[in-house]
C-alpha cells in the first residue's frame, strides 16, 4: 500500500499507509486524536502559503502549456482536427510531468509528498490522464458548439438554396464577423468587408506583378483560349443540327484578345466579365432570358483569366472565395431585413394564447409571455445565440482551461 508523508495543521509530520491521499481528519482519526480547535482569529485556508498554492498548480500548468505544444505538433504533422490526438497527448505528458514537479518540489520542501515510487508513478499517472481528458473534453466542447452554432445561424439568415450553393461559406462569414441578423447596417457591415476584401484581391495581384519575373507577369493569350474549347465543341454540335453562328462568334471574341495582358490588367478584365455572366445567369432565375452565346463566352474567359491569375498570385483563391461569400451574406442579409418574421410572430401569438388560458384571461401577462416569445425565437436573436456560441467553441482551449481552473478549485476546497 503507498505511503504519505504528511504535514498536520499543528506542526506535526507523520507518515502513512493508505490506498490514496488522505485527508487531515482521516489520519487524527487513525492516531486516535482530533483536529485542534480553531481560534477565533483562524481561516479555512490558514496554513497554506501562495507557495504551496503555485506548487499544486504545476499539473494544471503543465496541462495547458502540454496542450498549446501538442497542438501545434499535432496541426503541423496532420494529427487530426486541429492537432486534436497532439493536443491530448501533449496534454497528458505535461499534466504528468507538472506532478512530477510538484513532488520532487514538495520532498524537498518537507511538505506532502509520495512515500514510495508506486505512489509517486499513480500520482504522476492521474494527474496526467486527468490534464488529457480536460483538453480532450475542452476541444470536443468546442468543435460541438461550433457545430450548433451554424444551423442556428442559418435558420435565423434563411437564405435561398440557390445562394446557399453558390455561396457555402457565407455563414461562416456571418458567425466569424459577428454581424446579427436583422440588426442594424448588417447588410452594409457585409458589404464593407467585401470591399476590403476586393481590394486585398487588388493589393496581392499587384504585388505578384511587381515581384514575379517578366514573362510570368503577364498571360500569354493562348492560356486564356483553353477556356473556349468546351464551348467550340459545342458549337460543332449545334451546326450538325442546323444551328449555325456560333463558332464564328466565339472565333470573333479569341481573336480580339490581345497577345498577351498584365495581371492587374487581366484581374480587372475577369472581374467584369465574370460580373456580366453573372447578370446573365441572374436573370434566367428571375424567368428572364436564357443566357446566350456571348453570355457563355464571358463565363468561359472569366474563369479562364481567373485561373491564370490563380496560378500566379499566391493565396488569390482564398480571397476571391471569401469576397464571394460575403457578397452572398450581404444578399441574403438584405433580404432578411425585408422579411417580415412570420415564424417568430406564429410561436410568440401561440404563447400569448396560452397565457392568456393559463392566467385566467389577464390580457397584460398574456401580452408579456408573446413579446418575450417573439425576442427569443426572432431572428436577431437566434443569430446572437449562435455567435455566441462559435466564438466559445473558436477557443477550446479556454474551455479545456476552465476544467482545469475547475478541479484544482475542488481540489484545494478538499485540502482546506
Amino acid at each position: 500500500m503507498p505511503k504519505y508523508r504528511v504535514t498536520l495543521s499543528d506542526g506535526r509530520k507523520v507518515t502513512v499507509e493508505a490506498a490514496q491521499p488522505p485527508s487531515e481528519q482521516d489520519i487524527l482519526g487513525a492516531l486516535g486524536g482530533s483536529r485542534p480547535a480553531p481560534t477565533a482569529a483562524a481561516k479555512p485556508n490558514e496554513g497554506r502559503s501562495w507557495a504551496d498554492t503555485a506548487v499544486d498548480a504545476l499539473p494544471a500548468i503543465g496541462g495547458a502549456a502540454g496542450g498549446i505544444i501538442g497542438g501545434l505538433g499535432g496541426a503541423a504533422f496532420g494529427m487530426g482536427f486541429g492537432g486534436v490526438p497532439g493536443a491530448m497527448g501533449g496534454a497528458t505528458l505535461g499534466g504528468g510531468a507538472g506532478e512530477a514537479a510538484k513532488q520532487l518540489i514538495n520532498r524537498a520542501r518537507g511538505e506532502n509528498a509520495p512515500a514510495t515510487p508506486m505512489a509517486a508513478a499513480q500520482g504522476i499517472g492521474t494527474q496526467g490522464a486527468i490534464q488529457g481528458a480536460a483538453e480532450g473534453a475542452g476541444l470536443g466542447v468546442g468543435r460541438i458548439l461550433t457545430k450548433v452554432a451554424k444551423p442556428l445561424y442559418s435558420g435565423a439568415l434563411r437564405a435561398a438554396q440557390g445562394l446557399k450553393d453558390k455561396y457555402p461559406g457565407m455563414v461562416a462569414e456571418g458567425l466569424a464577423n459577428r454581424i446579427i441578423v436583422g440588426g442594424r447596417g448588417a447588410a452594409q457591415q457585409a458589404g464593407r468587408l467585401m470591399t476590403r476584401s476586393r481590394n486585398a484581391a487588388n493589393s496581392a495581384v499587384a504585388r505578384a506583378a511587381g515581384e514575379l519575373p517578366e514573362h510570368a507577369s503577364t498571360i500569354p493569350r493562348h492560356e486564356v483560349l483553353r477556356s473556349l474549347q468546351p464551348l467550340m465543341d459545342d458549337a460543332a454540335e449545334a451546326a450538325k443540327v442546323g444551328i449555325t453562328g456560333e463558332a464564328d462568334q466565339i472565333a470573333a471574341r479569341a481573336g480580339a484578345l490581345p497577345e498577351s495582358v498584365g495581371l492587374e490588367e487581366a484581374h480587372a478584365l475577369a472581374r467584369q466579365l465574370n460580373q456580366r455572366a453573372d447578370r446573365a445567369i441572374a436573370a434566367e432565375r428571375r424567368g428572364g432570358q436564357i443566357p446566350g452565346v456571348q453570355d457563355r463566352i464571358n463565363q468561359a474567359l472569366g474563369e479562364g483569366i481567373g485561373g491564370a491569375l490563380k496560378k500566379r498570385v499566391k493565396g488569390l483563391t482564398d480571397i476571391n472565395k471569401r469576397t464571394a461569400n460575403l457578397y452572398g451574406l450581404k444578399k441574403a442579409l438584405a433580404k432578411a431585413a425585408d422579411r417580415p418574421s412570420v415564424l417568430a410572430d406564429i410561436v410568440a401569438s401561440g404563447a400569448g394564447v396560452a397565457e392568456l388560458f393559463r392566467s385566467g384571461g389577464d390580457p397584460g401577462s398574456a401580452l408579456g409571455t408573446a413579446l418575450a416569445v417573439k425576442g427569443v425565437t426572432s431572428p436577431r436573436a437566434r443569430s446572437t445565440v449562435g455567435i455566441g456560441l462559435n466564438e466559445i467553441g473558436r477557443r477550446p482551449r479556454a474551455i479545456a482551461n476552465s476544467l482545469r481552473a475547475a478541479i484544482f478549485a475542488l481540489m484545494q476546497g478538499q485540502q482546506e
